[in-house]
């Protein structure tokens, strides 16, 4: 496919954000002389609100965050982002969960409207309000005050990020059309061709965010023999250590350790397991149904004998699947058919294509009416 051709305001708009965010990422090379201290400033913000480590808010903004991203994948991003809003406003409120998603978020949006108002977590804003502070795009601002957003304003148009629980929520509430994105979650699927070179890869998209993203692998299937399987999940476990000194887990709050030691604990009942503080991996040679796992680096590498059992015990799982992550073509493309996922190789699930929506599953804008 050649380049999307799109010279337009909106491509503009979007280009200002990656502006706005490559000229953050670069004022981090040392390369270039000291580290500036704005970078160093919005580095510290940054991890303080997200909770990951500083090595991994350095990570994140360098390797996951879409700085790079060429004027022709701009015009990508806004073929992409979906029908254009208009008068609007357009209310985006954003989750915490991934810490660099706000800079396709608001692309998306400005993509989309030229009347867009943000909404932040309380639990991270540094983001967002550098890219919206520093691309100084007409139409764009930040709103921390819940009350005054629009809520019913029957023109608004809300995108919302976030939880199940948090969208009921938003429905009862909001007048306009409303337009949810995620809950998600990833899913490996494993070969007895996978090596060490493929769990070193996969090491990193459970790392990423401390496993918090739609995109993160939260389950693992591996189709082989069970005794390649746990030599695979030892393997996963030592590059995950290997991590754990490089790029140090974060701070995970009271109840998510307790979920954590939860599951770990359950998993000795039923399968082996690899752990320490800075990640878990357990292998199961026989599975009754698939959960995900919880943050904190802990995922659970199921072995089954065909393609058709692990498409078996996925199916329940897939409507929450927004990402697969597989080195095996083409595995990677036929399994789960009709599922909207973003299927990529491994190593590479949480870096996708700068095209749109993160999550590729469909998202149906729901009018007031349609929630009555």
């Amino acid at each position: 496919m050649g380049a999307v051709c799109i010279d337009s305001p909106a491509r503009d708009r979007v280009k200002k954000l990656v502006h706005a965010a490559r000229a953050l990422v670069q004022g981090s090379s040392s390369s270039a002389g000291p580290i500036s201290p704005a970078f160093s400033q919005v580095l510290k913000n940054f991890s303080v609100a997200s909770g990951l480590s500083p090595e991994g808010a350095m990570w994140a903004l360098t390797e996951a965050m879409e700085w790079r991203a060429t004027d022709d994948e701009c015009a990508t991003l806004v073929a992409g982002a979906g029908p254009a809003i208009a008068p609007g406003p357009l209310v985006v409120i954003l989750a915490a969960n991934v810490t660099t998603a706000a800079l396709r978020a608001l692309g998306c949006a400005v993509a989309r409207c030229e009347d867009v108002v943000v909404h932040t977590s309380s639990r991270d804003s540094v983001l967002a309000k550098y890219l919206v502070h520093t691309a100084s795009i007409s139409g764009l601002r930040i709103e921390m005050d819940r009350t005054r957003l629009p809520w019913t304003d029957p023109r608004a148009h809300m995108i919302l990020y976030g939880s199940s629980e948090t969208a009921n929520a938003v429905r009862q509430r909001f007048f306009g059309t409303l337009e949810v994105h995620g809950p998600g979650a990833g899913m490996a699927l494993l070969t007895d061709d996978d090596g060490d070179d493929a769990m070193r890869r996969l090491a990193d998209d459970v790392a990423a965010f401390d496993q918090r993203g739609c995109l993160s692998p939260g389950v693992a299937l591996h189709i082989g023999r069970p005794e390649h399987g746990e030599a695979l999940s030892a393997l996963l476990f030592s590059h995950l250590q290997r991590l754990g000194s490089a790029r140090p887990i974060g701070v995970l709050r009271s109840e998510e350790l307790a979920v954590r030691a939860l599951c770990i604990q359950t998993s000795r009942l039923l399968g082996r397991v690899w752990s320490d503080a800075s990640a878990a991996v357990a292998h199961q040679a026989s599975c009754g149904a698939l959960e995900l796992a919880p943050v904190g680096r802990v995922l659970t590498i199921c072995t089954v004998d065909s393609v058709a059992a692990a498409e078996a015990l996925a199916a329940p799982m897939a409507p929450m699947l927004s990402a697969l992550g597989c080195d095996r073509e083409p595995l990677r493309s036929a399994f789960l058919p009709g599922y909207s996922l973003r299927r990529s190789h491994l190593g590479a699930m949480q870096k996708p294509a700068f095209d749109g929506p993160v999550d590729k599953r469909p998202h149906t804008p729901m009018p007031p009416e349609t929630r009555l």
